[in-house]
């Protein structure tokens, strides 16, 4: 009986792999927990191999590039702790970041069923699609709010995710809708799907994914239309992003955002103090260029080996009391600026290893690397806003997605 059940588990490995990848997704959008339970399997189904297999991978492993930089960064974040004085904040943030020292060589070494795996991702779309809706009808119909506190009550309330995080799930299945649109599949269904999914990103109210989504559609109509002309192609990329800027502009959410942006912003860095210093001020942008500025002075000051993985937010709130940061010390809010983190937690060090890995990232990108290179863009230009790996979704975003597509689209089967 023994013997039956592990033939048919060798039989239909590729198929449990794949299923462990849509719990993975499935999760990422429900549950903190169940997120972390889906990464953990990843790791008793590595080693549920055969011996050979595993000797294989093991050699995988030892000559990837990749793999070995990923591991050198999560060891950097050990190096970090060991002259950290907060050494329970430290293992937090240890604990957090260990799918970083796993999951990459796991992804970078099993083999991807890319037929199924096309089958999972029109999977997901329709499951965020149904998902989002029940979230809507719940917040519209039961709990009686409008449509402009989406993001604030279903996602940081409810689910506790940032829109900054969330918007990765739906660029997938905006990509996998607009090939099909763009290959005549399914026309009238798939405009329905961009349009739904489209619907959802504007009610997140952020600016940043709108930046994303405009990338988008312009990555895509400039591979369309790449046989064109140029000049047919400048008017691509830049009517398009235009248009769907405006129409995003009107979206009430956003519209409200910028406005408030537009006539509230000061560079003056003493004039931003004083007003944070008197008042709980509403400008993301104020604040981002508050914590730059003080996060920038802690560096200099710890140069060249930063504070420590785990002292880095208690020098962060230190600074906070000491220019009366008010809505930073209620807050506490972390650097949201990967860049910058990575130079105040680890230095010097820490921050040329997380370069050189995103510069390795981006060598291996070709043409043909759709999914795999606009979701490393969007994470890239993401770690100037926001400080991705403080946070489950944005390690499982740098740790799982990334070599995920990137295999997808690369793998070739021995």
């Amino acid at each position: 009986m023994t013997g039956n059940l592990k033939n048919l588990f060798f039989k239909h490995r590729e198929y449990i792999y794949i299923i462990l990848i849509a719990i993975t997704f499935m999760a990422y959008v429900l549950s903190y927990a169940l997120l972390s339970i889906s990464t953990f399997l990843f790791v008793l189904f590595f080693f549920s191999d055969t011996r050979t297999s595993l000797k294989l991978k093991w050699y995988k492993i030892k000559s990837n590039k990749m793999v070995l930089l990923f591991v050198l960064y999560f060891v950097c974040q050990c190096i970090g702790l060991s002259y950290s004085e907060n050494i329970d904040y430290g293992l937090k943030r240890i604990n957090t970041l260990l799918p970083i020292l796993f999951l990459p060589a796991i992804i970078y070494t099993e083999y991807l069923n890319k037929s199924v795996f096309r089958k999972l991702l029109k999977f997901i779309r329709l499951y965020v699609i149904v998902v989002f809706t029940i979230f809507l009808s719940i917040h519209v119909f039961i709990d009686q709010l409008s449509l402009h506190v989406f993001a604030l009550f279903v996602l940081t309330e409810k689910l506790g995710i940032s829109q900054f995080y969330m918007v990765f799930i739906f660029v997938i299945p905006i990509i996998f809708s607009l090939d099909e649109l763009i290959a005549r599949k399914n026309v009238i269904l798939n405009i329905f799907y961009i349009i739904c999914l489209l619907f959802f990103v504007f009610l997140f109210s952020n600016k940043t994914s709108i930046l994303m989504l405009v990338l988008v559609f312009s990555i895509k109509l400039i591979d369309h239309f790449k046989n064109e002309k140029l000049l047919f192609k400048l008017f691509i990329f830049f009517v398009t992003p235009m248009l769907l800027a405006l129409l995003v502009y009107n979206t009430t959410g956003i519209k409200h955002k910028f406005n408030i942006m537009l006539k509230s912003t000061d560079f003056n860095i003493e004039i931003i103090k004083t007003k944070n210093k008197v008042t709980y001020t509403k400008n993301t942008l104020e604040h981002r260029l508050l914590i730059n500025y003080l996060s920038l002075e802690e560096i200099i000051n710890h140069f060249p080996f930063g504070t420590g993985t785990g002292d880095y937010q208690d020098v962060l709130n230190n600074s906070y009391q000491e220019v009366y940061f008010k809505l930073g010390i209620k807050e506490k809010f972390n650097n949201h600026n990967q860049y910058i983190s990575e130079a105040l937690k680890t230095g010097i060090l820490g921050f040329s290893i997380f370069i050189i890995l995103l510069y390795c990232l981006f060598k291996s990108v070709n043409l043909k690397n759709q999914y795999y290179f606009i979701i490393l863009l969007f994470f890239t230009i993401g770690c100037f806003f926001e400080s991705y790996l403080d946070r489950q979704h944005g390690v499982i975003i740098f740790s799982f997605m990334i070599p995920l597509f990137y295999v997808y689209e690369n793998q070739i089967r021995e």
